[in-house]
């Protein structure tokens, strides 16, 4: 009735009036997506707060970071060139960066792949039909394009961390893996656990240098370890991404420009919504800007019906979301 009511007065108002209505309807989808923050939050207004565009949680106020850029990193589990039509692979690296321009400071975020959330399902057309409460990786499986694939996976984060935005993403398959390792000239890790399993000189505590398929088989390997486990996996992953991320931004440091040779070998591996410049860029700031060590979020694994599961932690997400997001405002702000 009410809705009815609203329409025939928008029939009535003149152009001055129609302008005014769209621009509060504006204002009030604008408040609806900055409250998506708070949606899950206890209902206490010490606990969380808006005012104007600053964030009340945890007895602090916050601003939302500026100039910041996102990329979510998405390993599929598949060999050989990245292929459109395939659906069928899921996603088994999920790794976001945040790159903040103002601190020149990259910091990355790595996703448990068994983590049950909230993802979206299409149909054979390619349009929205529903979404499901599943693990993460299958959030790769639901689209006919990898672009759509891609984005169903970007969407999946975006809801997993409450609305925050990620500006684009880049899929490889496994086989990208020792292509990259072998252009940057191989990675050298400190072993934190017993790898006897994958070679007898993978002992704790050596220190090795991965060339070829070797790396593919420290970041995947998980059957017959002794931790068999996807966390044990994340872990050699962490180690295994910090490595190469020390071998990129040596060569970065020495070859400001992103060398064509490495583009041409490793471009059948890779799809993504980045531009040459874009990657360019990107490249450059690797060698320029302080990389944190990886983080991940907080949770417990347990077993499903089927699966295992990961069960975030919801107040650490939180947490998450404010360290990579979020700022406390300066003096000269608080005045």
């Amino acid at each position: 009735m009410k809705s009815r009511y609203v329409r025939r007065q928008i029939v009535a108002v003149s152009i001055v009036g129609f302008i005014i209505i769209v621009i509060i309807i504006g204002l009030a989808i604008l408040l609806v997506n900055k409250t998506d923050f708070n949606d899950n939050l206890p209902n206490n207004d010490e606990y969380n707060r808006y005012d104007d565009n600053r964030l009340y949680y945890n007895s602090q106020w916050y601003l939302p970071k500026d100039n910041v850029d996102t990329i979510l990193f998405i390993g599929i589990d598949r060999f050989g060139e990245i292929e459109s039509t395939d659906s069928s692979q899921q996603a088994d690296f999920i790794v976001l960066a945040v790159i903040d321009h103002n601190s020149e400071s990259i910091q990355f975020l790595q996703f448990n792949r068994d983590t049950l959330t909230e993802i979206y399902q299409t149909d054979i057309y390619g349009q929205d039909a529903g979404s499901i409460f599943a693990q993460l990786a299958l959030s790769h499986t639901y689209g006919d394009t990898e672009s759509l694939r891609c984005r169903n996976t970007v969407k999946a984060i975006e809801n997993l961390l409450y609305g925050q935005n990620i500006a684009h993403y880049m899929s490889f398959t496994m086989d990208a893996v020792s292509h990259l390792n072998d252009a940057v000239g191989g990675v050298t890790i400190t072993l934190t656990q017993d790898l006897t399993e994958l070679a007898p000189s993978y002992t704790a505590g050596s220190e090795i240098t991965l060339i070829g398929d070797a790396a593919l088989d420290y970041v995947r390997a998980r059957g017959g370890l002794e931790d068999s486990s996807n966390l044990a996996r994340m872990e050699r992953q962490r180690e295994y991404m910090e490595g190469l991320l020390k071998s990129c931004s040596r060569l970065a440091s020495q070859n400001t420009e992103l060398p064509s040779d490495i583009v041409t070998d490793i471009a059948p591996y890779f799809f993504t919504d980045l531009t040459a410049h874009q990657l360019s860029r990107l490249y450059e700031k690797i060698g320029q800007y302080q990389i944190s060590s990886i983080l991940t979020l907080a949770g417990e694994s347990v077993k499903g019906e089927t699966y295992m599961e990961y069960h975030l932690d919801e107040n650490a997400v939180r947490d998450m979301v404010i360290q990579l997001f979020y700022t406390l405002p300066d003096e000269e702000t608080e005045a």
